[in-house]
């Protein structure tokens, strides 16, 4: 049986109606030529499957296309890694509506700066924009107003029975 993220089972009724169906498979690969989220194309001649050979367009060059100006690209990128940059934020926040912040600011963070790191990038667009994330998170984790911890707060029990040090 295949792993269900690697193929994905199509039925295609044959043309005039004559041999049933046919079952085609398309695998998706990671970097391959198609995408679980890519369209199939229409059927050609004779009833068989014509896939959507698009290839993603890498990180990088969208990264170099923000660094243009170009919000399609920065959309792109958001599309592509928004949800675990979400994740990552909801993960260290425990708070939906901060970790929708964070992914804001992110992505905002990597417009303004795309130019600056485009050059200077060594690692992957993934790893860059999830240390800004876990950057941003962590900066609203600290700025969060804590409770005083329980044993620096006044006790009513202490009122009753001093502790050595300040009974002597």
């Amino acid at each position: 049986m295949r792993h269900p993220a690697r193929a994905t089972a199509l039925r295609i009724k044959s043309p005039g109606g004559r041999g049933g169906n046919a079952l085609r498979h398309r695998h998706f690969r990671e970097g391959g030529v198609t995408s679980p989220g890519a369209p199939l194309s229409s059927l050609a001649e004779g009833g068989q499957l014509v896939p959507d050979h698009r290839i993603p367009e890498p990180d990088q060059s969208l990264l170099l296309r923000v660094a243009q100006g170009d919000a399609e690209a920065l959309g792109q990128l958001q599309q592509r890694h928004g949800g675990s940059v979400y994740a990552l934020a909801y993960a260290i926040l425990i708070d939906a509506v901060q970790a929708d912040e964070v992914v804001a600011e992110t992505f905002a963070f990597a417009w303004q700066r795309a130019a600056h790191v485009t050059d200077s990038l060594s690692g992957s667009v993934f790893a860059w924009l999830n240390g800004i994330a876990r950057s941003q998170a962590r900066a609203l984790l600290q700025a969060r107003d804590w409770p005083e911890p329980w044993f620096l707060t006044p006790s009513p029990l202490r009122a009753l029975r001093p502790t050595p040090l300040e009974a002597s």
